[in-house]
């Protein structure tokens, strides 16, 4: 395998022996299997009342005077950041590429200089496997299974069977086996010893036999065999002409921008530094924003900040181009009129103020529904009741969303006491919620699932079980002096 799937496993291999170790003897019940299916499948079915937001924000007028105090209580969101603009020339390597001519004897130098650095390959195989795996500790009879599904899978390629298709479906190589186990095209030095010899023994097309090596038995198809060496000259000539003009027409627009910008050194204007070059004017830009017209170049908008209006930068490179530029125009940073921004500003202030309105309105129908029930209290205020259809715990509420507070509360409330003890937002709307029916879970689909059920259940305590263990090895390390925890080395968060 690559060098970073063998880091993988390798470490794979250790965490298991780890956990295999702690977790021997961890073991499901019959009786928790029971129990968590009926947890995860009893149902609930809510009834509800929706104060929406944004129909209240709509009814909503709002004085200028209003505005202006939103505007100055949430001022940072329409706050104008410092603007400059700039004056710039672009001297640019296409523009001097006319001017460049590149010989034959130069490429030919140029070859022999970075003929094994530049134009030699290594030789390299792309394969695609499929992976039995074995367990580090597997017994004998462990690793004869294994091998034998192995043969099993090369007699069906042998038999005509798609190698990318099988390889998607049984290998156990989670890394490759999505890609038809495609492991890309590598270099001697990057798999195992076994599987490498294997591989690169093998031609374009070629199928190994099956392969064991320390992740388990392999099946190997090389769909390329690339031997390697140095390209020819011939091959690369028209490579390296176009490098040699690049890096000299970047050299001519960098010696013009030096001689221009020594020009200015000594004195002269400018316009004046500059005539005969084409002088490009940005539009307003901000601190770390894109500079319209020349994109995010390392140098630049910092440069525009840093001078003086009327200073010049010094060279400011890019792949692209070089540039030399003056800043103009420049503004601090400031709050905006409420003129300039009243259409966000408008819209903001309604939906806070919607927001507010239906929270209102839901706490006082939720505490009306305290005294004669939910319904009558809808009823009473004219609004309607509508109800959610019954859900499992994993469920998007229906008609209302995710809601964990809601869906947590919903499962502790009962015919006898069936409205939800607050309100619960969503979107901005307000919800009031009391309980229609909880439905116990449906056991017909229980033996189909206990399978399944218990393998979750069983890697949920085990990881409880070496997470447990981890943090006591900490604790005593550290209590023994042997781990020093340093909290201002902890990620924030």
């Amino acid at each position: 395998m690559p060098g970073a799937f063998e880091d993988e496993v390798r470490q794979d291999i250790l965490r298991q022996r780890l956990q295999a170790l702690v977790t021997d003897g961890v073991g499901v019940s019959d009786g928790e299997l029971e129990e968590r299916y009926r947890f995860d499948h009893e149902k609930a079915n809510l009834a509800f009342v929706r104060n929406a937001a944004a129909d209240l924000a709509a009814t909503i007028t709002l004085s200028d005077e209003e505005l202006q105090k939103y505007l100055d209580g949430h001022a940072d969101p329409y706050r104008v950041p410092a603007r400059v603009r700039a004056r710039y020339v672009a001297y640019r390597p296409a523009d001097f590429l006319s001017r460049v001519e590149v010989k034959d004897d130069e490429v030919a130098e140029y070859y022999a200089l970075h003929k094994d650095d530049k134009f030699t390959e290594p030789e390299q195989v792309r394969a695609r496997h499929i992976l039995v795996k074995t367990a580090a500790d597997a017994g004998a009879d462990a690793k004869a299974a294994a091998r034998k599904k192995a043969e099993e899978l090369l007699a069906k390629v042998k038999a005509g069977a798609d190698f990318a298709a099988l390889a998607k479906e049984r290998s156990e190589d989670a890394g490759s086996a999505a890609n038809g186990g495609d492991l890309g095209l590598f270099t001697r030095g990057r798999m195992t010893p076994a599987f490498e010899e294997a591989a690169f023994a093998l031609q374009g097309g070629g199928l190994s036999d099956v392969v064991e090596t320390p992740f388990g038995f392999h099946v190997i198809k090389v769909e390329e065999h690339r031997p390697g060496g140095a390209k020819p000259l011939e091959t690369v000539h028209d490579e390296i002409a176009d490098t040699l003009k690049r890096e000299r027409s970047l050299a001519l627009a960098r010696k013009q921008a030096e001689e221009d910008r020594r020009k200015i050194a000594r004195g002269a204007p400018f316009a004046e530094a500059l005539a005969g070059r084409t002088i490009e004017e940005t539009p307003p830009f901000a601190k770390g924003a894109e500079v319209p017209g020349v994109g995010r170049v390392p140098g630049f908008a910092e440069s525009a900040f840093a001078l003086r209006e009327g200073e010049v930068s010094d060279l400011i490179e890019s792949p692209d181009a070089i540039y030399l530029l003056a800043p103009f125009a420049y503004s601090e940073a400031h709050a905006p009129p409420l003129d300039e921004v009243r259409e966000r500003v408008t819209a903001d202030a309604r939906r806070e103020r919607g927001e507010a309105a239906a929270r209102e309105r839901a706490d006082k129908l939720l505490a009306r529904a305290r005294e004669i029930g939910l319904d009558q209290a809808a009823a009473e205020a004219g609004v309607q009741v509508e109800e959610t259809g019954p859900f499992e715990r994993v469920d998007s509420i229906p008609k209302i969303g995710r809601v964990a507070d809601l869906t947590a509360d919903a499962f502790t409330l009962a015919p006898e006491a069936p409205l939800a003890p607050k309100v619960y937002a969503t979107g901005g709307d307000a919800i009031v919620v009391a309980l229609r029916a909880r439905t116990p879970a449906d056991m017909a689909g229980f033996e189909g699932a206990k399978d399944q059920l218990r393998e979750t259940l069983l890697k949920q305590k085990r990881e409880a079980v070496l997470t447990a263990y981890l943090s006591y090895l900490m604790r005593r390390a550290q209590s023994e002096g042997a781990l020093e925890v340093r909290t201002d080395a902890r990620p924030r968060g």
